[in-house]
């Protein structure tokens, strides 16, 4: 989880939507693979915007996958005293993920680009390197 560096262009360089970059950027983020979704299709010609929707793509697809792994694993209930150390680790998973979200999308707001270590590889060769 490193940052990119660099700051997105300033107000100025508004996009189709007239938003700034960091802004859209931002939002990209907001409702996981839908937002990204609309800012591939809306603001896809800035580089910035571009990574950032294709990095909520790819990170809300892994969400998905990580939160139906660990459901199913609180599911099986194989043991009683094994079910609540699963279920635990489940839900302190799920909140590290949710944090881990809340502050890429807080970074984007605030003109800091930051690359997940898996994702943002592949954000950037799916979606164009910035």
């Amino acid at each position: 989880m490193g940052d990119r560096g660099g700051n997105y262009p300033g107000p100025g360089a508004a996009g189709c939507s007239g938003l700034a970059p960091n802004t859209a950027a931002g939002l990209s983020y907001r409702l996981g693979f839908i937002t990204g979704i609309i800012f591939l299709i809306i603001e896809g010609r800035q580089p910035v915007v571009r990574f950032a929707a294709m990095q909520s793509i790819l990170w809300s697809v892994a969400y998905i996958l990580i939160a139906m792994v660990l459901g199913a694993l609180v599911g099986l209930r194989f043991a009683v005293h094994l079910w609540f150390l699963v279920y635990a680790l489940s839900a302190l998973v799920r909140q590290a993920l949710f944090a881990l979200w809340l502050w890429v999308m807080i970074r984007a707001f605030q003109g800091q680009q930051v690359s997940l270590p898996v994702i943002g590889a592949m954000a950037e060769r799916y979606g164009g390197s910035v």
